[in-house]
């Protein structure tokens, strides 16, 4: 659990320059200094650490964590599956109507608000799953929908109220309902573009590499 919240964390020392101040995952003081000043400050941070509570919890009992999933139902609308499996660097930049029942949303993945991840009628693919995989470094806008037992790759940005119903490779752009664009993403260090034209939001591979293997 802390080394997913340490994740989360990153989130908020990331620097004009685009930058993680990886620090944070190996300074036990300066996390746990980072963790009480964004509890304090951010709202939408809170709300995530209370997901990252509920989910520990419903390991070992779900009459412990009830309260932790019902203060988000109640207060922000949210509803996350027991089963979901959510890596760390989760953000909620707007934590309210979020439905997330996935097989797993990957690392440092972005949900908008009134985004639903879920089955599609019960269908399942030869593995068995009937929900979502959502890949690392992607990115869910407002109102978007995923639906079904389908891959979404890393580093993928799917348009406000698109409705997913089919796999997307890594590096993609989609958008619309039915989806509507469909391109491969460009490299760019553009910063004020960095959601629209860079893979793994412009940053450096090493950080990249720090990120993606960090347990």
């Amino acid at each position: 659990m802390k080394e997913k919240i340490k994740l989360d964390l990153l989130w908020f020392t990331l620097t004009p320059e685009n930058n993680f101040d990886f620090a944070i995952l190996n300074s036990e003081r300066l996390f746990y200094s980072k963790l009480f000043k964004a509890l304090i400050r951010f709202p939408s941070f809170r709300v995530v650490f209370m997901i990252r509570l509920a989910q520990f919890l419903s390991n070992f009992s779900k009459v412990c964590s009830y309260p932790f999933f019902k203060y988000l139902s109640f207060f922000h609308h949210i509803s996350v599956s027991y089963y979901s499996e959510i890596e760390g660097g989760l953000r909620l930049p707007h934590p309210t109507n979020i439905i997330i029942s996935a097989s797993r949303v990957g690392k440092m993945v972005t949900i908008g608000q009134n985004v639903t991840i879920g089955g599609n009628f019960g269908k399942r693919d030869q593995d068995g799953y009937k929900t979502p995989v959502i890949g690392a470094f992607s990115f869910l806008s407002a109102g978007c929908v995923i639906g079904g037992p389908i891959i979404i790759g890393n580093d993928v940005i799917v348009g406000a109220n698109s409705v997913v119903v089919r796999d997307i490779v890594a590096h993609s752009i989609v958008s619309g309902n039915p989806l509507i664009k469909f391109k491969p993403k460009t490299r760019s260090r553009d910063v004020k573009n960095i959601y629209l034209d860079s893979f793994y939001m412009g940053l450096d591979e090493s950080q990249v590499f720090t990120i993606l293997t960090y347990e």
